[in-house]
Order: structure tokens, then C-alpha cells, then sequence
């Protein structure tokens, strides 16, 4: 009852406020294991994206990754996005992707050129490596060159981060230059499975204050050709 109560309050807060009056809101009170209810009424209502608020553990800094927020990731068949509590609103200003090249990186960067427009944003485009050597700086000019040449009109920056850590790579990078938005690709079998295998400390390991938009994708490379998304640059 008091939860309830609770999420009546909420909405007609919400719907108080001028530009959620249109908004059509509806609530619900489940029991049994929060990851397997929220996939469940993602899939019953053919849902398009999964929104979780995430609660830091630490003063000096916000955890994003908690175990139902990480497990509902690793499960997902949609795209799910992570708001730090506490997190304000900036109109994502500033959109970071990161990539690693893979072939579907280029589709998922296409739907956030188009996300970006509606904002009116800069993505910037980031790969994390472990070192620096010629290949990682031949793949990443190739991908920059594609992204530059299929999408003229976007505002669109591009980094190279070296780390031997990615998650420290990107929370460090992200200090240095803020955005409003963190965007990564979940593909199967990579670091997002190696999540669930690290000791506790290190699964937690990852902090950050930005909201972050987990996308999708079954394969790291192209099914037909099996090739990373520059080649086709460097063929032509």
C-alpha cells in the first residue's frame, strides 16, 4: 500500500510538471527477482529500451555497475540505460561511444548520429587499447575515415586512449574530458560476459557519475565476411 501510494505520488508530480503532462505513465508492483521481472515486462510490452537508476556505494565516487544493473545488461535483447543517482538532466550535450571496431560498431553509430540530432551533440567516438603500435592506429584511421565519410553532416570528435585496463581507460578519460552520455556495444562473448567471472572488487571496479546507454548486437564481426568494419575502407 505504501509503495502504492508512493507511485501515485510520483506521477501526478510528474504529470504536474508542463512537459510531462502528456506523458502517459503507468506503474507496477512486482515480486520475485527484480532482473527476471524486468525482462519479462520489457518482453511482454515489446518494450524498446530498459531504464534502471543506480545507486553509488562510495563518497567519492558513483558505482555503476550494481549486480542487477550488470546481470540485466548481460541479458538483455534491448538496449538498457544506467542513471547514476543524483544525475541531472544536460540535454546530452556530449555523447561518448566507444568502439572497437567491430562491424556492427558502424549500425550502432548510425543510431546514435541520429539520437545526437535530436539533441543537438557532439559524438565523440573513443577506443581503449592496451598499447600503441601501428595496427591499433591503422584500424582506428580506417574506422574514422568510414564514420567521417558515411556521416558528413554529424558533429563527430574521435579519441585513442591507451590503458591496459578499458574500464579504467574510459573512467579516466571521462574525468578528463566530461560528457553527458556513455555509450557502449554489448556483443556476446567479450568483456561484458568477463564481468561475471571477475572477483567482486574488480566487477565493482568500474565508477563513473555518467548516465551509460548499453546497445545490443549478437556478433563482433560481420557473419558473411567475417572482417572488421575498416577493411571495407581499405579495399576501396
Amino acid at each position: 500500500e505504501k509503495v502504492s501510494e508512493l507511485f501515485d505520488k510520483m506521477v501526478t508530480d510528474l504529470q504536474n510538471k508542463k512537459r510531462f503532462k502528456n506523458l502517459t505513465i503507468e506503474t507496477k508492483l512486482l515480486s520475485g527477482h527484480p532482473v527476471v521481472n524486468i525482462l519479462d515486462e520489457a518482453k511482454q510490452d515489446e518494450a524498446g529500451l530498459i531504464v534502471m537508476g543506480t545507486k553509488g556505494t562510495t563518497k567519492s565516487r558513483k558505482l555503476l555497475f550494481g549486480s542487477f544493473t550488470t546481470e540485466t545488461i548481460l541479458h538483455a535483447n534491448i538496449p538498457v540505460l544506467a542513471i547514476p543517482e543524483g544525475r541531472s538532466f544536460n540535454k546530452f550535450k556530449q555523447i561518448v561511444f566507444t568502439t572497437d571496431f567491430y562491424e556492427d560498431d558502424l549500425a550502432k553509430v548510425e543510431q546514435m548520429v541520429e539520437f545526437a540530432k535530436l539533441f543537438n551533440s557532439t559524438l565523440r567516438i573513443v577506443h581503449v587499447a592496451e598499447s600503441e603500435n601501428l595496427d591499433t592506429r591503422i584500424k582506428f584511421r580506417g574506422f574514422k575515415e568510414i564514420v567521417k565519410d558515411q556521416f558528413p553532416e554529424a558533429k563527430l570528435q574521435f579519441d585513442l586512449v591507451f590503458e591496459l585496463d578499458f574500464f579504467t581507460g574510459i573512467a579516466d578519460y571521462l574525468e578528463e574530458k566530461p560528457a553527458d552520455l556513455l555509450v557502449m556495444v554489448r556483443y556476446k562473448k567479450t568483456f561484458w560476459e568477463s564481468l561475471v567471472s571477475r572477483s567482486f572488487s574488480k566487477e565493482m571496479g568500474f565508477y563513473t557519475e555518467v548516465p551509460l546507454l548499453v546497445l545490443m548486437a549478437d556478433s563482433r564481426e560481420n557473419p558473411k565476411t567475417g572482417k572488421a568494419a575498416f577493411a571495407a575502407k581499405e579495399k576501396s
